[in-house]
């Protein structure tokens, strides 16, 4: 069999989204992942389009203040994981806090 190789990405993704190590470090754990879990158990409808009167399953969970807002690493990990500084969104409320253009509404 042939051997095919990879072509390797000339740019890092993580420079593309503006995001460092830190951040992707802190929300690739296990701790991440569970207190994300935890967190729409508990707001299973987006907060947003709740306090708009609307009723939408919440699919995202949002840090209110940004991870990277922190001066120091454990700043940036009390910011990450502090159940105060997140919010259940769904995508649609997600996209428009972070100002990204729905997709839905470019077809």
């Amino acid at each position: 069999m042939p051997y095919i190789k990879r072509i390797e990405r000339k740019t890092d993704s993580r420079r593309k989204t503006g995001r460092n190590k830190e951040y992707f470090d802190l929300l690739n754990t296990r701790r991440w992942r569970n207190l994300r879990a935890m967190y729409l158990a508990e707001h299973p409808l987006c907060e947003d389009c709740e306090a708009a009167g609307r009723t939408t399953p919440a699919e995202e969970v949002h840090h209110l203040t940004e991870i990277l807002s922190g001066a120091t690493a454990d700043e940036m990990m009390a910011l990450a994981y502090s159940p105060d500084n997140l919010r259940a969104l769904c995508a649609d409320c997600h996209h428009a806090r972070h100002g990204k253009i729905n997709r839905k509404e470019q077809l």
